[in-house]
């Protein structure tokens, strides 16, 4: 008999009294019993008892951020220009709809395990589960922009959970973030924003040294404040000029970083 995709198992009519648990011997998810001390694996034929059984919960996140504000949130983290001030020709962002990876959280007494459930498409999605999030139970079908789980992958790790007496629950987790794409004249990078928001995750920031000259800013701005605090007379005074000077250049290399992407 072939094994249930996790997908169909996630369509399943589910209420607040559909409980499930991995088989020990198979790895696939089955329906506890409302009633009854033993029951049996419908895929392999196992029997074990209810008390025997750990549960598995199917949970999805519900985004606190809309792609708007993560697309805000995106630009404000990796200084990118607003679509306004920004060239066309040269310069692309982008923030994709929200997508959703799967992982199997193992909860073990004093600490939780995070294991991907599919093939990871960039490190930074590592641990996306580990960021708190609104959690709620997966009714119905998966939802849109969801990876698709590597259902040998799900049986395995669930059978080696459960073959683990140490388990105290289970659950496969649905974590949702949005994909950032940026392409300047510098290079192209990527990122990501975790739907519950608190960050945007990056291999690395755009490349914008060479393209704002900040090499040749920086020395500039390092011999004006140089040359106050060794030309004016007094302490204060030198302190005073230094720190505004300070100030005016940081407004205006901001001012010409935003101009400039």
């Amino acid at each position: 008999m072939p094994t249930p995709r996790l997908s169909d198992i996630c369509a399943m009519e589910a209420d607040t009294s559909t409980a499930y648990t991995p088989c020990p011997q198979c790895g696939v998810p089955i329906l506890i019993p409302p009633r009854g001390q033993i029951f049996a694996c419908t895929w392999c034929g196992s029997t074990l008892q209810v008390s025997e059984g750990v549960p598995l919960h199917y949970l999805v996140e519900r985004p606190r951020l809309n792609r708007r504000e993560a697309e805000e949130l995106a630009r404000g983290r990796l200084g990118v220009p607003v679509p306004g001030r920004m060239r066309a020709a040269s310069i692309s962002f982008d923030v994709g709809a929200v997508c959703y990876f799967p992982y199997l959280r193992v909860r073990r007494e004093g600490k939780d395990e995070i294991l991907p459930l599919a093939a990871l498409p960039t490190v930074d999605l590592f641990d996306l589960a580990e960021v708190p999030a609104d959690l709620q139970p997966l009714k119905g079908c998966l939802p849109q922009g969801a990876e698709q789980a590597d259902e040998a992958l799900v049986r395995a790790r669930l059978r080696e959970s459960v073959a683990d007496g140490a388990t105290q629950g289970l659950s496969v987790e649905y974590r949702a973030y949005y994909p950032v794409a940026y392409t300047a004249p510098t290079g192209s990078f990527s990122a990501l924003v975790p739907g519950a928001g608190g960050g945007v995750w990056a291999a690395r920031r755009p490349a914008r040294r060479a393209a704002a000259a900040e090499k040749r800013m920086s020395a500039g701005v390092a011999t004006v404040l140089f040359a106050e605090a060794l030309l004016l007379p007094g302490l204060w005074p030198r302190v005073l000029a230094v720190l505004i000077t300070a100030v005016l250049l940081f407004l205006a290399l901001r001012w010409v970083l935003a101009r400039r992407g």
